[in-house]
């Protein structure tokens, strides 16, 4: 109720004035009822004035009636056009009736007639973001100072409703200037609800601004759970795992703090560091298809494959995925390829189910069906990194290298989970003319792919194309001794099984 807190009215002075002054003396007694019957009961003598009118609406919105509410601050409104506060109430009996448009245009004559009227325009800047009519919305907050003047905004909910405004708006820049994350007026649950809105908007080092500021002893394990994941969107891993140790310290059933940890192990190449941590999580969430495709996912490429085959109970479309892609890890073209058709059946459009078919459609040369499920899977996610490394791997086996390189380049930057991605972006870029470019890129990757003969091989061409002939020497004798150890040595079956 707009105003409730305030005094509704000044009575006239008439022959009503002493039962319109019972009546609101019981409206600020909360009793609404016996204002409405006292009301009813003198309207034939006392329904002439606007104020009235205001009584009968007032009653009305503390009753629940907010169409009757709405009629009677209108008939207030008709008899005094001019005064500001029963335009506010009108407006604001319209908006609680859903009758948003209405209420936008009492509050503005309302502000005609006060224009420094604060309530008005909070009232008005709330219907306007309702409404998602930001660009008035921002008008209003203009009005109000709030541009000039951030330190105006006492009200949480206000600072929350600004902030919301700059980013639909375009305004994302002034953020740091007009919202400072230690402000006094930031209080933690105003800095956690700010960190929750940027968060939607993907704007992860604002969610790291705002949520660093809640001091420890206002933290749960939500804030550090949030705050961790923002480190992992921008790839600060070791600031990740330290906010997810502190939200498993707060609640040390943290199924998603495990999860996370794992997934961004894997995410970094790092998959025996990933195993035990989403072990753990599976072991918290048996149930979860979504964990226990991801440790299935790391088991086959560690190798074991009989642990992996454990965790195959489900017919859940994820595990069917999960399913073909240990078949296709066996070189079994033909199961896999059911399985993942199987899953896209049950849920069409999976994307790991498009990437995986794609995969077995590649290893069986049909290129033009890998291309299509690869497309396919890009439409309904733009940008996934796991896709564009598939699509840039494909286009690389039909020799594009310049489109091959975009989508090889896409995938390592958002994603270093899988060593053949940038392997295959360093050959890309060699084949491209951009041979320096691939080899500060094979540099780097040295401690994924050291004990992997092709590594070495390619360093040894791209040094030579570089005319660093002792490099290239010493790189192509690396790969001959890999060769000659590997050819040397006992072959002897992996056991299959991680122990837990």
């Amino acid at each position: 109720m707009f105003l409730a807190s305030v005094a509704l009215l000044l009575l006239a002075r008439d022959s009503c004035a002493e039962r319109l002054n019972s009546a609101l003396s019981a409206l600020r007694q909360k009793n609404p009822a016996l204002a409405s019957s006292i009301l009813d009961a003198n309207r034939q003598e006392c329904g002439t004035t606007s104020f009235y009118f205001e009584l009968l609406g007032t009653s009305n919105e503390l009753l629940g009636n907010p169409q009757t509410a709405t009629e009677a601050y209108a008939k207030a409104v008709s008899m005094d056009p001019k005064v500001a506060r029963l335009h506010f109430e009108l407006g604001a009996s319209a908006f609680e009736a859903g009758k948003s448009h209405d209420a936008v245009r009492e509050l503005k004559l309302g502000l005609k007639l006060e224009p420094a009227n604060k309530a008005g325009l909070r009232y008005l800047i709330g219907i306007y973001v309702s409404l998602k009519d930001w660009q008035n919305a921002s008008q209003a907050f203009k009005s109000l100072g709030a541009f000039d003047h951030p330190d105006l905004l006492k009200d949480p909910s206000m600072v929350l409703l600004f902030a919301r405004v700059l980013l639909e708006t375009g305004q994302a820049s002034q953020i740091d200037r007009l919202l400072p994350a230690d402000g006094a007026q930031m209080t933690s649950a105003l800095l956690f609800s700010l960190g929750g809105l940027f968060a939607e908007k993907k704007m992860d080092s604002e969610v790291i601004r705002f949520l660093s500021h809640i001091p420890d002893s206002d933290a749960d394990d939500a804030v550090y759970f949030n705050l961790a994941t923002a480190y992992s969107h921008v790839q600060e891993f070791d600031n990740a795992r330290a906010q997810y140790f502190h939200a498993i310290d707060r609640h040390p059933g943290h199924v998603e703090a495990y999860f996370h940890v794992g997934l961004d192990y894997a995410s970094c190449g790092q998959q025996t560091k990933a195993v035990p941590w989403l072990a753990q999580a599976h072991r918290l969430a048996p149930d979860r298809a979504d964990i226990s495709f991801a440790l299935v996912e790391q088991l086959i490429h560690l190798g074991y494959s009989d642990s992996a085959e454990t965790l195959l109970t489900s017919d859940d479309p994820l595990m069917l995925v999960a399913a073909g892609d240990l078949k296709a890890a066996q070189a079994k073209n033909e199961d896999a390829t059911s399985l993942y058709r199987h899953a896209l059946e049950k849920k069409p459009g999976l994307l790991e189910a498009l990437i995986g078919l794609a995969a077995v459609q590649m290893a069986q040369e049909k290129y033009e069906e890998a291309r299509d499920s690869l497309n396919l899977a890009l439409k309904t996610y733009p940008d996934n990194p796991a896709a564009e490394g598939a699509l840039g791997a494909l286009e690389y086996k039909q020799s594009e290298w310049s489109a091959a390189s975009v989508h090889l380049a896409d995938a390592w930057k958002q994603s270093h989970s899988n060593a053949q991605v940038g392997l295959d972006l360093a050959r890309s870029l060699r084949h491209s003319g951009k041979v320096e470019q691939a080899r500060d890129l094979l540099v780097s990757l040295k401690p994924e792919l050291n004990d992997v003969p092709a590594y070495h091989l390619e360093l040894a061409q791209l040094y030579r194309q570089l005319h660093q002939d002792v490099e290239s020497a010493l790189e192509q004798d690396i790969f001959n001794t890999i060769q000659k150890t590997s050819e040397a040595s006992l072959r002897f079956n992996r056991a299959g099984t991680y122990v837990f």
